[in-house]
């Protein structure tokens, strides 16, 4: 299993997420910021059941598998 490392980027496109959401009046959990930037950051798609949460988030590709 591959494990993705938070790095000085990662933290830099967290940031930019949260500015974002932020300019639209949303929020958005630590964990889950933290998760969407490494998919961005890795170009990955993004495996949750929480849609809803991480679909405000622009050009991260998610997939629910349930």
């Amino acid at each position: 299993m591959k494990f993705a490392r938070v790095q000085e980027k990662t933290v830099n496109v967290a940031a930019a997420i949260q500015f974002d959401l932020e300019q639209k009046g949303q929020s958005i959990g630590h964990y889950d910021l933290l998760i969407a930037a490494i998919a961005l950051q890795q170009n990955a798609v993004l495996v949750a059941n929480n849609i809803r949460e991480f679909s405000r988030i622009e050009s991260l590709k998610i997939e629910n598998w349930s």
